[in-house]
């Protein structure tokens, strides 16, 4: 049976941080991801992320321990890709090398935009980021 929906995409992303200030400064600073809301109530900072929204929750801090991950399996990620605007390669890979960050692996494909390149990066928490620029 087919759904009486259709996916538009995705609406935001919850990651568990326990260095929120180190969260930002990879998220705002280093991939340009500008900060739109903060719930302190909920240890929460809204940052946006083209048309979705990635919430970053400090599960250190009491009101962020609904998003605190069980010791056992279940709620995990493996990774997360945010798809970049085409720009130089080698000034990315400059950007990336001047904030310290290696990368960890690349891979060249197709995906349903055409020809990319990902680069995958561990943000802060050690998070699997994977940077996917367009090659076309």
């Amino acid at each position: 049976m087919t759904p009486p929906f259709a996916v538009r995409g995705f609406d935001h992303l919850a990651l568990p941080v326990v260095d929120m200030a180190r969260a930002l400064a990879f998220y705002r600073d280093v991939l340009g991801c500008a900060v739109t809301a903060e719930y302190p109530e909920d240890a929460l900072v809204r940052l946006a992320v083209g048309d979705a929204d990635l919430f970053l929750v400090d599960v250190t801090a009491p009101g962020g321990a609904w998003a605190r991950p069980p010791a056992g399996p279940g709620r995990n990620l493996d990774h997360l890709c945010i798809a970049l605007e085409a720009c130089g390669e080698a000034a990315l890979r400059r950007h990336l090398a001047a904030h310290g960050l290696d990368i960890i692996e690349e891979r060249v494909g197709n995906n349903r935009h055409g020809p990319t390149l990902s680069l995958y990066v561990h943000d802060p928490e050690g998070t699997q980021v994977e940077l996917l620029l367009p090659l076309a």
